[in-house]
């Protein structure tokens, strides 16, 4: 177990929510910018699996799965069970970083012509083009423009 668990499951509240934090807005999309496309590809070529991604993923669905998740597990009666319970413990971060994964996918989607007609991401576009830029670039172009415009 790591120090942030230790210290999330015995003494600090603090902990305990960023160990949340740090699996639903870090892990999770280290998770999709780490999977490559052709890791996924054959999956949505099954009838059954692309339709229950292509729903599960969309905006709205993903959104209000994620919410009931994390808002969910914090109801006194599932935290309780949760601190008791060490299945319970791994099913409520099990959920959180798979509904996490499911938010994260419309912007960070390994296949990208997946999100390509979703009407409300569109109107994003403009917003996530930087996030998307930077995906393609290379890490040592981005450090280097950083050092260039800050010379020490």
């Amino acid at each position: 177990m790591s120090p942030i668990g230790e210290l999330a499951d015995r003494y600090l509240f603090t902990m305990h929510m960023l160990q949340h934090l740090i699996l639903t807005m870090l892990s999770a999309p280290l998770l999709l910018l780490g999977t490559p496309e052709w890791l996924v590809r054959p999956l949505v070529q099954i009838p059954a699996v692309y339709a229950l991604a292509r729903f599960l993923t969309r905006p709205l669905v993903a959104f209000l799965a994620f919410n009931i998740a994390f808002n969910g597990w914090h109801f006194p009666q599932f935290y309780d069970l949760a601190l008791r319970n060490g299945t319970a413990h791994i099913l409520e971060h099990q959920m959180m970083t798979g509904t996490a994964v499911l938010l994260w996918c419309p912007s960070l989607c390994p296949l990208p012509e997946w999100f390509a007609s979703e009407p409300m991401l569109q109107s994003c576009e403009q917003a996530d083009a930087g996030t998307v830029a930077a995906r393609r670039l290379p890490v040592s172009s981005v450090v280097g423009a950083s050092n260039a415009e800050n010379p020490q």
